[in-house]
Order: structure tokens, then sequence, then C-alpha cells
């Protein structure tokens, strides 16, 4: 039976402790911010355990992409899938104020033939109708 709590004997603890000396994140060991760094470089990206190909679902349901590097990327480096697949038909990156409109309202279905560009006010314009025959069942 263990005491204080312990999930281990101290038997058991001593030996996971001769097992962790020397590892970043052994018991007591207290890394240096240049220690941080190289283990903070050596465990981004791709080279994460955690790491999902760089595609993730964002705020409002749109897929996003990381591309840290690409002009038209968030402060997170995400770039919404949707205006990556307009710039690339376009062969250019998409202005501020351009917007892409999913014409089905999946927000998950990114073929070319479901996109359309539209300037802000007019993307407003074409979701806010969408919402009024989507709640009202009828075609206003």
């Amino acid at each position: 039976m263990t005491s204080k709590g312990y999930h281990h004997t101290k038997k058991a603890r001593n030996k996971i402790r001769k097992a962790m000396m020397g590892n970043t994140h052994g018991v007591g060991y207290k890394a240096t911010e240049k220690r941080k760094r190289q283990i903070s470089k050596r465990m981004t990206g791709s080279k994460h355990p955690m790491w999902k190909g760089g595609k993730t679902i964002l705020h409002g349901g749109y897929i996003g992409i990381k591309d840290r590097k690409n002009p038209m990327a968030g402060k997170h480096g995400y770039v919404r899938e949707q205006r990556l697949v307009m710039a690339k038909k376009l062969g250019r990156l998409l202005k501020r104020g351009e917007e892409v409109h999913h014409i089905n309202g999946n927000k998950l279905d990114n073929r070319i033939e479901n996109l359309e560009l539209l300037s802000t006010s007019e993307h407003s314009k074409r979701s806010y109708q969408n919402r009024k025959i989507n709640n009202l069942g009828q075609l206003i």
C-alpha cells in the first residue's frame, strides 16, 4: 500500500528518478532559457508528436491551413482554405476587401465550383439574404 497519496512505492520513485536523470523533464530539473528554446524549436510543426498535417477547423467553422509565411495568414499563422483555393485559381493573392463566398453554404466544401469571389459589402448582403431565406423558409 502506498502512503501520502503517492501512486508508486519509494523504491519505484527512486528508480524513475534515476531513469529520468539528464532528461529535460526530470524531477527537480529546471531548464535554462537557452534549453527551452532548443526544445521548443525541436518540437514545432511536423516534428511535434501531436502534428495533424497543419489543417484545423477555425472559429466560425472554416478549414484553416497552417502557413505562417503566407501574407493572407491570420495572427496565429492559419489561412482559410477557401482563400488559398481562390488565390490559386486567380493566380494572385486576394486583396483586402475580397471575400470568398460558399455558394451552397457549406463552409467545409472548398471545391472551386462552390466558391465565388465577392466584395465585402456584396458578401454581407448575400449572407444576410441567405439567413432570411433559411430562417423564414421562403424566398424574399
